[in-house]
């Protein structure tokens, strides 16, 4: 089970397509194994949660067949389904302390993987692609895979994240601190050659958010390597980051934002016309004809518009359910998470894929370890990275 949830996380880097993105059938080679051993075993369980997924896709279907916009292709219906269903077997598993762990080391190994390929591409000269699109950004081209670098760097911005946390509250020797640095370094490095802005601003937030729980904790000294580095990055990048903040994020032509800010009124408009059910079922490729983009490059517009009010609420409370129950002392890091790690869901595409499901996944993994694990996020993390004696039980 934990394999398959490993695999499925990291499908992105194993898929053909150049969005990162696996096909339909490459989901259900997946999904089904993992769904039929969560069955066998009496894994799935009637949780809120879980009932609330369902209806997410009951709505999408209701919303179909009321709306003449809806896809016609049930392949992607039958994705979305497994990927609901996938969600549903993960959340009803219960991992133990050497899977959590198990799990965790081998996000933050992959991450490490990317970010040295992406390097590597840099150093012996494999762009991206030739195309005037993506002149001078690097992904993992020495692969022979030509992935889109805004997913890549995405995927590991998670690690980094955790790493920022780590270094933030985990008490370690100084070997190791250095050793989570110079990773931090080197995701930053790695996002600077993809010539993902986004990406940068995020990496910058995170460690700006990391200062506040250092803050918090009085750990004052903590915060000055991470205020370097974030520095070190605003410098580096400020024309980048300038551009994100004056022009929200635009599509091209320089990275403008025409593209993009034309989509989101269009697609702004079709809302106002069917606000409570929503268009049906991926809409978007029936609109985009008067369009300048093909995708809607926001994941949370693209529900709304899909799916509509009912559709956008149930997805909240999928985010939601539990948060009562978590470790009070957890609490801020499960906010600055789900704020950060969503930050690239409002200029990428992904509501049917693997990308933005897995970052509901590991959301989902991480506040079931701080409401069942004894001593919350931290104390995990402090038995992963730090203190070799802390507690490691489970508590059910």
């Amino acid at each position: 089970m934990c394999l398959l949830i490993l695999l499925f996380i990291f499908s992105p880097v194993l898929s053909t397509q150049e969005t990162a993105q696996p096909g339909a059938l490459y989901v259900i080679v997946i999904v089904v194994p993992t769904v039929i051993m969560a069955i066998q075993k009496g894994l799935i369980q009637s949780r809120t949660i879980n009932i609330f997924a369902i209806l997410l896709f009951v709505e999408a279907l209701l919303s179909s067949a009321v709306s003449e916009m809806a896809s016609t292709r049930p392949g992607t219906y039958m994705k979305y389904l497994m990927l609901i269903l996938f969600f549903i077997s993960v959340n009803s598993v219960v991992l133990t302390h050497g899977q959590l762990k198990f799990s965790l080391k081998a996000y933050l190994g992959l991450s490490i993987v990317l970010s040295v390929l992406i390097l590597l591409s840099v150093v012996f000269g494999y762009p991206h692609t030739a195309s005037d699109y993506y002149q001078g950004r690097y992904s993992i081209g020495i692969t022979g895979l030509y992935k889109n670098p805004n997913y890549l760097v995405s995927f590991y911005n998670i690690s980094f994240f955790v790493i920022c946390y780590i270094l933030a509250t985990v008490k370690m020797k100084v070997r190791k601190k250095v050793v989570l640095y110079l990773l931090l370094i080197m995701f930053i490095v790695s996002s600077f050659f993809t010539g993902t802005r986004a990406a940068l601003l995020v990496e910058f937030l995170i460690i700006l958010s990391m200062a506040i729980v250092l803050a918090r904790k009085h750990n004052l000294y903590r915060v000055i390597p991470l205020v370097v580095i974030a520095v070190i990055v605003l410098i580096h990048y400020s024309e980048g980051i300038n551009d994100i903040v004056s022009a929200f994020l635009g599509n091209r032509e320089a990275f403008g934002d025409e593209g993009r800010t034309r989509a989101w009124n269009l697609a702004i408009q079709y809302i106002k016309e069917s606000p409570i059910l929503g268009c049906g079922h991926n809409s978007w490729y029936s609109i985009h004809g008067s369009s300048y983009l093909e995708w809607l490059h926001n994941v949370f517009l693209e529900l709304f518009l899909d799916q509509g009010l009912i559709g956008f609420v149930l997805f909240l409370c999928i985010m939601i359910t539990g948060y009562k129950k978590t470790n009070k002392d957890d609490r801020l890091f499960l906010l600055l998470f789900l704020l950060f790690s969503s930050m690239p869901m409002y200029f990428q595409n992904g509501l049917y894929e693997v990308h933005f499901w897995r970052y509901i996944i590991i959301n989902r993994l991480l506040m079931n370890i701080s409401s069942s694990y004894g001593g919350g996020i931290n104390e995990f993390f402090r038995s992963a990275f730090g203190d070799k004696y802390a507690h490691q039980r489970i508590v059910k």
